[in-house]
């Protein structure tokens, strides 16, 4: 991406955590990825990282710096990790910088090689793209788990979202994985 980041256009988007091309990634340099917890990697009914995505984040240590910011309280994080031997922040407030730039400095990468992975514009995008990482939008694991202001972030994401569909309809196809009307979150 050239010139300033906008802070609700992620870079790109994948349908799942699992589909993002971390080989690629690492070729262009990326040394750090912050994945947020609920609804990116579990949903939020659900209590613990399964088997499957533990391996999955063990993979990726093999090369990046992986961590998980959440906006979800300690109890709620230690709970989901428990299992998995990853960097995590809870309580992040993001899209306020103060978790994101400690997982930066614990991750001793610069915002331009890091990667923050999530679900929500709100939050996540905004957060990552405010402080000029890589951000990465995925769908939610299971939307109909989302808690009360997370429903209603994605109302206002909605709107965010429609508006850029309808004044940059290239930019919108390319960057929110060719979402149409039907397909909105």
């Amino acid at each position: 991406m050239t010139g300033r980041k906008r802070l609700f256009i992620p870079d790109f988007s994948y349908v799942s955590v699992k589909d993002i091309p971390y080989d690629t990634l690492h070729e262009q340099g990326v040394r750090a990825l912050f994945f947020d917890l609920d609804n990116t990697l579990i949903a939020y009914d659900v209590e613990s990282l399964d088997d499957d995505i533990i391996r999955f984040l063990d993979g990726l240590k093999r090369r990046f710096f992986v961590a998980v910011i959440s906006n979800s309280g300690k109890k709620r994080v230690d709970k989901a990790l428990q299992d998995a031997d990853v960097f995590y922040v809870h309580s992040a407030r993001k899209p306020l910088g103060r978790g994101l730039k400690r997982a930066l400095r614990a991750s001793e990468t610069a915002p331009d090689k890091t990667l923050l992975v999530g679900d929500q514009l709100m939050t996540d995008i905004v957060g990552g793209n405010r402080l000029d990482m890589m951000t990465c939008l995925v769908k939610p694991v299971k939307i109909r788990s989302d808690r009360w202001m997370t429903r209603f972030n994605r109302k206002i994401e909605n709107l965010v979202r429609g508006r850029i569909r309808r004044r940059e309809p290239d930019l919108y196809r390319e960057r929110f994985f060719g979402q149409g009307d039907d397909d909105a979150l």
